[in-house]
């Protein structure tokens, strides 16, 4: 039977992924900046076209409402605060969610720069302003609502609470990438692209808190957080900085008796259940 999922064992369990991934973020780059995009249009604009074609003054209006959860300046407010509720936890993580935040609208203004891919012209529904590809609402909803998981799980072990964050994570940024499509101010792999990018950027951000600042807590004598039931308000290194149970899984079942055979002496500390 297999293992429960739990967060521990996410997107890097193949050593090959990340390298599959970029190369298919820079192979969509490329297609976007090159020859006016025809050979994504041969998939965008078909796509557009039906979107537009099944427009409704209900689904309007819902999507209008929907697209903000991926605007510019609530992202980095809301993305402060749960930088915030991370360093409760981990400074390496709560700076890694801050510098990721910040870090957003620089690479989606030099992306789009680079790239220079127009909009569709075929029926927008609100305003938009410069270059098309990566979608910034996309990139900043992947960025904001995709750390909620990874925040989450430096506070709990219930799986259950994890899941559900992702559950919202992927609805929420789902439900951006469609607004931007259904309005018409963005092609179908402009917010694939957003996606891309923003999934990059909290890789990056991942890997800036491995390597970064200690959890609070951490150091000579600091041991792994405890049980749910025991040792209430007390931090430890492994779950704050990388949201992972693993690590504490492995130690509540490693035996503390050095041999087989011999027994435990009264002094020793009894095995954590």
């Amino acid at each position: 039977m297999p293992a429960a999922a739990t967060p521990r064992s996410r997107p890097c369990a193949h050593p090959w992924l990340p390298s599959l991934y970029l190369t298919a973020l820079v192979a969509l780059s490329v297609a976007a900046s090159v020859a006016g995009s025809r050979i994504l249009l041969v998939v965008d604009e078909p796509v557009q076209r039906w979107v537009e074609g099944h427009r409704t003054a209900v689904l309007d209006d819902v999507f209008r409402t929907v697209t903000s959860l991926g605007a510019g300046v609530p992202v980095v407010v809301a993305g402060t605060a749960l930088a915030l509720v991370a360093w409760r936890r981990s400074p390496g993580v709560g700076l890694a969610v801050l510098a990721v935040t910040l870090a957003r609208p620089v690479v989606v203004t030099v992306l789009k720069a680079v790239i220079g891919r127009q909009r569709p012209d075929l029926d927008p529904l609100v305003p938009r302003t410069g270059p098309s590809f990566p979608s910034g609402h996309v990139v900043a909803a992947m960025v904001l609502w995709g750390a909620v998981p990874w925040v989450t799980s430096l506070h709990t072990r219930r799986r259950e609470l994890w899941w559900a964050a992702v559950a919202l994570a992927t609805v929420v940024v789902g439900a951006v990438a469609a607004s931007r499509v259904y309005l018409g101010v963005h092609w179908l792999s402009d917010v694939v692209g957003g996606v891309m990018v923003g999934a990059a950027l909290l890789a990056a951000g991942r890997a800036v808190a491995r390597a970064g600042l200690p959890a609070r807590g951490s150091g000579p004598g600091s041991g792994p957080l405890p049980a749910p039931d025991r040792g209430r308000g007390q931090r430890g290194t492994s779950t704050a900085v990388t949201g992972r149970w693993s690590e504490i899984e492995a130690r509540h079942r490693k035996p503390s008796s050095p041999t087989r055979g011999t027994r435990m002496s009264t002094t020793s500390s009894p095995e954590v259940a």
